[in-house]
């Protein structure tokens, strides 16, 4: 009894469930806008969508535009007159022309521009306010003329043009006398005016201005009319409370009338047409076929009444209420019919959709876990539920009975303890049913429908195989098997092998993860295997290759979850994942995804909650409720939505149509073309696919055409955002896809030109561009001018080249030619010189001074061709040296004494100096000198005068130094005398070179104009000035200004500063010097000369005096150094072969001939061949022409020097056994003399060490080591080893060594003859002499 009445109650509970249920599914979910969404206020009396797509709401907190995702309000701004007149709006209407008229609650009419978003104050017109009165506007209506009908509530009605001119001013009648009150006003397709008010419905004709009255007598359920709306047949829907009624006004009466369902009491039903002519009341759907389709009410409507409806072009119902925004309701029909769980999800879909009897169900399956159950149906459409707890049912359909499936066939060993469970279910390819037998899961077992029974077939798997087998497909004589952790597995039957799929990091064609949940193969593909697995998405298995190939979200799945697979024979395959139902294309691979708001109960599914039916529809359970649909009348969206530009920012600052400094003056959906400025390249497009219904599920791509390749797909992101753009002309190019997923064919473009700036636009190329050219030009030009004067520098350079050759071989040309004319003249005042001495006659004395006094002044004109010679060449600087200044310049005078004398000329040197001793150059001043004062008394007569005058001043008053080079004194040179004078206008070339200012044939004396010249030349050498005045017949002056440095006369070294001139010439005969007595043992001197005439008068010269051999090259020279050995070498310096200079080198760098003493005898007189001579290790220079006393004085110093230099190094070697350093560098004389003592000293006790092996220690021949010792130390080489050893002894012989033993130790093989010998030096035997130093010590 207790069964049936539990069995009773379940009954009524299913039949009251599913009834339920039918209400549900027939509800449509709404959608809400509110102020929590963006609406400004939630008091929404008037809708409508205008032509472009948007929907715009009339609040009480301004007009309202809304494109899917966003807002976009306009108020009144009192600051800008192009706005509303009002914020609080009882009315909208869009009149033909796409204008938005405007009813506010404060009595005004505004026409809204939607594409410049700017108001006209219509209401604002005199007309309209005398129109109006103190009365109230109750409704407007908009005409095909672009007009506005206005109704006010007492003084009838008039039609308003933009303008705010007012036409037609109609009270309801002519000559009526009744006072109508209107509540709405609408013009008919046919041109009559509709008026409802509170005594019945009036129809006026525009063209009689006759009203037509329609009352209670013809329909009206009562005299007040709320409301009038025509339908698309043209009939007229009148609003009453809580009922409406169908007025048909070709017969002038109601023909229905229709109550609403319950609702608030007086509620005023609200009307709307869809653009298919399905009309609406409230949001209800009302047909003459159906009449009115009750929908429930929402919630929302019981406190908040509906105010408004509206249907856009996407099949969304719009309602406005009193107060809590718009409600949407999405009239597409829903492919998913979702519903509740009522038990449980086997149980529901097996009652609700299969006709499942509850009664039947065995408790054993219906009190079983959903997740433990698998269910399949066979060809003859019978149910098979079967579980791992559950043995096996089998439902019939037409007995609507379960039967308990019986183990027919199946071995009893494979079944454990007679339970008889599969826990897996598939269909083979034939349709027969294969089970998959637990709990040990290693036999398959196909179910023969014929004989009602089973064939066993054992899986290749170990008895306690570790695989958990979660699904199976049956593919012929394979089966594949879904395990949790290890991957998938293939048994093939008729081999009884193994296939084991898993996953390998790494390889992108393996399983991406072995926890799998389902598998699927559809019928159209025999050839490939579906895997969902957990967490890593959907997997296929090409079973030919063996490979796998991977879809996860990246490649469109909602989710990586794949709970169930359900293949719908379409080429198809429908998943359930954590976020929804996802439709899969099997051949491209095309993803579809359905949610919550595609009517699903919840998005979130459950694995092993799938069924497919036997009328081809497929069950999915979740987590709030199952689904039931038809996968065949799943249709795609149909719908093209249209994408517009709904808003646009500029370097992240929003633009508006009306600021006064926007780049757009309408709205950017508008906009064609977007002219911008260079420096506004940072833009921000938002756009919206004016498809209302699920506008989250709409899709957006765009594509900036001049930068982007190809589309940009952003998703559900409806902004494209760009940054820094280049100037340049681009396409914006935006499209939307419906929801889906399939891309609307309506595109929206907009042209977006970047100014670039100024200094990048056309023009401005084209001046770069003409600069360019005028640079390439003056390029060219300054290039061909660069050439040109290259070229030009080139030919210069070559110029100043062979200038420089020229000076090169004029200077070598003086050079040459100085010491050609200083040869001759060396053998001229030479002999002179030797016939002066000797003669004593008067008259011949006389003609040879004259014959030596001319070749001299010869001299002195080839060292004045010479001087001009090296300082056109920059050879002779500038060579400073502490002096006695005053004292230098009475010397140079002092030479021209006797001339003056012989012509009896009186000449002077004065001086007013406050100091004597200066830094000045000796060689430049005393030319300087002997120039002026030669010049002077060249051209002053008998009985003249010659005045030298030296005058300074203080520059600055510190005094110099040799380190400080900056002069502080200017010294005045001036040279006065009384001669013939010069002409003024022969001044200024005074100082060329060789002119003459007497060039007359008999002027007074002759002159070569070089010396004024050479001192002009060396007074700018010296930064100085030189300057002449004269007068003809009085004579003339010459100044001469040179800054020095004064000099501390203690720091000037106390010798000549003057070279004495070869001779100082007088009128009394010379006397001959005193004869040198011949030498019997002469000193050898070797001559080196290539000149016959010059070697042969130095031969005769000093031949009586030394024995003389001569060389007539460099190279003989050498040769016979090397062979001769002698004590001193005269040597030229311009010879054949080697110079004179080469001569010093190589015989100085020579340890055989480096004593010998070297003078250079040349006609290069310079300092710079002087200071090259003695670089190259000459000893002594004499210039040509030389003084023959000079030349024997300077050869008989050099071999008193060899001489003295010779005792000294004896006298060291006797007493100290070494050459002591007297230099901070040694000689090379020294070091060879001590590496002979040194050679001694190692092989001292060697009485075999003689001349010969000490020869061979020093690299020398015998007879060079004797040469090399006699000339530096006057002994033989067997006189110097004796000479050490003894020297060596007598310091053995202080330390009190035994004689013998000393004798041994110094080389003496007879202590005898080492007493003999040692006394022969020392005058004392050893003994005595060590006895001598003891006492001398005591």
């Amino acid at each position: 009894m207790y069964r049936r009445i539990r069995h009773f109650f379940y009954l009524q509970l299913l039949v009251l469930v599913g009834l339920v249920t039918q209400v549900w599914a027939f509800s449509h979910q709404p959608e809400y806008l509110t102020v929590r969404n963006g609406l400004p206020q939630g008091f929404v009396k008037s809708m409508l969508q205008d032509q472009r797509g948007f929907i715009w709401l009339a609040t009480r907190d301004g007009l309202c535009r809304h494109d899917g995702l966003r807002f976009k309000i306009y108020r009144h701004d009192p600051e800008d007159i192009r706005s509303l007149s009002f914020s609080s709006i009882l009315e909208i209407k869009e009149d033909s022309r796409g204008r938005i008229w405007v009813l506010t609650e404060n009595n005004h009419v505004d026409c809204f521009n939607p594409v410049t978003e700017q108001t006209v104050r219509v209401s604002n017109s005199t007309a309209f306010r005398q129109a109006i009165g103190r009365d109230i506007l109750v409704s407007i209506a908009p005409d095909q003329q672009g007009n506005v009908w206005v109704a006010t509530q007492m003084n009838g009605f008039f039609r308003l043009s933009p303008d705010g001119s007012v036409q037609h001013h109609h009270w309801t009648a002519v000559n009526d006398s009744v006072q109508h009150v209107l509540q709405t006003i609408l013009p008919d397709r046919q041109g009559h005016l509709w008026l409802a008010t509170t005594d019945g419905l009036h129809r006026f004709n525009l063209s009689s201005g006759q009203s037509t009255a329609y009352g209670t007598e013809h329909g009206l359920p009562q005299p007040r009319v709320w409301n009038v709306h025509q339908r698309a047949n043209g009939e007229l829907m009148l609003a009453f409370p809580n009922q409406f009624a169908i007025f048909d006004p070709n017969q002038g009466k109601v023909r229905r009338r229709v109550t609403l369902p319950d609702g608030q009491a007086g509620q005023i039903p609200v009307f709307t047409t869809d653009y298919r002519g399905r009309d609406f009341v409230n949001q209800h759907p009302f047909s003459d076929q159906n009449g009115l389709t009750i929908v429930p009410a929402d919630p929302k409507f019981r406190q908040y009444s509906p105010l408004s409806v509206l249907v856009d072009h996407s099949n969304v119902l719009w309602i406005g209420t009193s107060g809590d925004g718009v409600v949407k309701y999405d009239l597409n029909k829903q492919p998913f019919n979702g519903r509740p769980y009522v038990m449980n999800f086997h149980v529901d879909w097996m009652t609700q959709q299969f006709g499942v009897p509850a009664a039947s169900i065995p408790a054993v399956i219906r009190n079983e876990w959903s997740f433990s159950l698998r269910y399949l149906f066979d060809n003859k459409k019978n149910l098979w539920v079967a579980g791992a707890k559950t043995p096996p049912y089998r439902y019939d359909p037409v007995t609507r009975q379960f039967t308990l499936v019986q183990p027919t066939g199946i071995p009893a060993h494979w079944i454990n303890d007679g339970s008889f469970r599969l826990t897996a279910l598939a269909k083979g390819q034939q349709g027969e049913m294969w089970g998959l037998l637990g709990p040990d899961q290693r036999v398959v077992v196909r179910y023969n429908t014929e004989h009602n029974r089973f064939t066993a077939f054992p899986l290749p798997l170990p008895a306690n195989h570790p695989y958990q087998i979660v699904a199976m497909a049956v593919d012929g004589g394979r089966i594949y098997l879904a395990t949790q952790q290890h991957g998938l597995l293939r048994a093939d039957l008729s081999t009884n092998r193994l296939i084991h799929w898993s996953s390998i990091p790494n390889e992108t064609n393996s399983l991406p993860v072995n926890d799998l949940l389902c598998l699927a193969q559809p019928p159209s593909q025999h050839n490939t295997l579906w895997i969902g697995t957990y967490g890593n998405g959907l997997c296929r298995l090409d079973k030919l290759t063996g490979k796998i190939q991977r879809f996860t979200d990246r490649n469109g799945l909602p989710n990586n979850v794949i709970y169930a697979i359900q293949p719908d024979g379409q080429g198809h395959l429908w998943l359930s994942t954590n976020r929804g139902l996802c439709w899969f294309n099997i051949n491209t691979y095309e993803v579809r995804s359905y949610t919550s708001d595609d009517g699903l109960p919840g998005d979130e599914f459950n694995r092993f909650h799938d069924v497919m039916l036997p009328d081809g529809r497929v069950v999915f359970g979740g987590v709030n409720g199952y689904t039931v649909f038809n996968p065949h009348r799943v249709r795609e969206d149909g719908f093209k939505p249209v994408v517009a530009l709904t808003a646009l920012r500029i370097n992240n600052q929003a633009v508006n149509a009306n600021d006064p400094e926007s780049p757009i003056r309408e709205s950017i959906n508008e906009v064609k073309e977007l002219i911008l400025d260079y420096r506004q390249n940072f833009l921000s497009f938002d756009f919206a696919a004016l498809q209302f219904n699920h506008s989250a599920k709409n899709q957006y791509r765009y594509k900036l055409v001049g930068l982007d390749e190809d589309w940009v797909y952003s998703g559900t992101q409806a902004t494209a955002t760009y940054t820094n753009l280049s100037p340049g002309t681009y396409n914006l190019v935006v499209n939307t896809s419906n929801t889906s997923g399939i891309w609307s064919p309506h595109l929206h473009q907009i042209r977006i030109v970047i100014e670039p700036p100024i200094w990048a636009t056309w023009w401005a190329y084209v001046c770069y561009a003409l600069m360019l050219l005028g640079a390439v030009a003056w390029f060219v030009r300054v290039r061909v001018k660069r050439v040109q004067m290259r070229h030009r520098m080139e030919l210069r350079e070559q110029e100043s080249l062979q200038l420089k050759a020229l000076d090169e071989i004029k200077s070598r040309f003086f050079s040459n030619i100085t010491h050609e004319f200083r040869t001759p003249l060396t053998l001229i005042l030479a002999p002179l010189e030797e016939l002066l001495r000797e003669i004593t006659a008067p008259q011949q004395h006389s003609r040879l001074s004259t014959a030596y006094r001319n070749a001299s002044q010869l001299l002195r004109l080839i060292n004045q061709l010479l001087d001009l010679a090296k300082l056109e060449a920059g050879s002779l600087p500038v060579k400073l040296s502490q002096g006695d200044l005053v004292g230098f310049v009475e010397q140079c005078v002092s030479s021209f004494a006797d001339e003056a004398d012989r012509r009896q000329i009186q000449l002077r040197v004065q001086h007013q100096t406050m100091h004597r001793f200066y830094w000045f150059d000796t060689e430049k001043l005393e030319k300087i000198v002997n120039n002026l004062v030669a010049n002077s008394l060249k051209f002053t007569g008998q009985h003249g005068s010659v005045d030298v005058s030296i005058t300074s001043r203080l520059l600055s008053e510190r005094a110099s130094t040799a380190e400080d080079e900056t002069p502080d004194s200017l010294i005045r040179l001036t040279v006065t005398d009384t001669g013939v004078g010069i002409a003024r206008h022969k001044l200024p070339h005074i100082f060329d070179r060789f002119y003459q200012a007497d060039q007359t044939a008999n002027r007074s004396a002759a002159g070569t104009g070089i010396g004024l010249a050479l001192a002009k030349e060396l007074v700018d050498a010296m930064q100085g000035t030189i300057s002449v005045e004269s007068r003809p017949g009085q004579g003339t002056t010459f100044t001469v200004e040179l800054p020095c440095r004064l000099a501390r006369s203690t720091s000037v070294v106390d010798e000549p500063l003057v070279q004495p001139l070869p001779v100082r010439l007088s009128v009394q005969p010379l006397v001959a010097p005193t004869a040198v007595p011949s030498n019997p043992d002469p000193a050898h001197i070797l001559l080196v000369e290539d000149n016959d005439d010059i070697a042969a008068y130095v031969t005769s010269l000093l031949s009586t005096d030394w024995h003389i051999t001569r060389a007539s090259n460099g190279q003989a020279g050498i040769e016979l150094a090397l062979t001769d050995s002698p004590d001193l070498i005269i040597s030229d310096v311009l010879m054949p072969e080697l110079s004179g200079y080469d001569v010093c080198r190589s015989l100085k760098e020579n340890p055989l001939t480096s004593h010998i003493p070297i003078i250079l005898l040349t006609a290069r007189a310079s300092t710079d061949s002087r200071v090259e001579g003695f670089t190259a290790g000459a000893d002594d220079y004499l210039a040509k022409p030389f003084s023959v006393e000079e030349l024997r004085w300077r050869i008989r110093n050099r071999l008193e020097q060899q001489r003295r230099l010779r005792m000294h190094y004896r006298t060291q070697l006797l007493r100290e056994g070494n050459i002591p350093p007297q230099a901070p560098q040694p000689s090379v004389d020294d070091d060879f003399l001590n590496k002979i003592y040194s050679t001694l000293e190692a092989h001292l006790d060697d009485s075999t060490f003689g001349v010969e092996p000490l020869a061979e220690s020093v690299s020398m021949s015998r007879m060079h080591l004797h040469r090399k010792l006699k000339a530096l130390t006057g002994m033989s080489a067997n006189e110097l080893i004796r000479a050490v050893r003894l020297n060596r002894a007598a310091e053995l012989l202080l330390t009190n060594v035994p004689v013998s033993e000393v004798a041994y130790q110094v080389g003496f093989e007879a202590p005898a003859y080492f007493s003999r010998v040692f006394k022969e030096q020392y005058g004392l035997t050893p003994t005595e002499f060590a006895e001598q130093s003891r006492l001398k010590s005591a």
